[in-house]
């Protein structure tokens, strides 16, 4: 369901969106995915999850980012980074590619896997 306003963003629409309801539109998905900023988590998130993903910031010293990354990855199982210099142009594709890849029937997705299934273990 599209907010009754112009432009999309992702606050309006979450709040708009009852939670059984599914969006409709490449740019609902978007803004849901990725939250006009980077990552999946950062659309769902809100101020209240802000302690429970790890921010970590790929700007610090080495040994600092090594040591969040760690603890993050056996803590938490996922981490948010930010100051990594991709630009969020280049992740918004990203994105867009993906939802248009996953909105394809499931064998046209087979189709373009390059992996043979039975060596899959991941």
């Amino acid at each position: 369901m599209a907010p009754n306003n112009d432009k999309l963003d992702s606050q309006s629409l979450r709040r708009e969106m009852s939670s059984e309801e599914l969006p409709e539109t490449i740019e609902e998905r978007r803004l849901l995915s990725v939250g006009g900023t980077t990552g999946i988590g950062a659309g769902l998130a809100d101020d209240d999850d802000a302690d429970l993903v790890p921010v970590i910031d790929l700007s610090q010293p080495t040994e600092v980012v090594e040591e969040q990354l760690w603890e993050a990855a056996n803590h938490v199982g996922f981490f948010t980074v930010i100051n990594h210099g991709i630009p969020q142009t280049v992740i918004d594709d990203m994105f867009d590619q993906s939802i248009q890849f996953f909105d394809q029937p499931l064998s046209s997705k087979k189709e373009q896997c390059p992996f043979d299934r039975a060596l899959n273990s991941g």
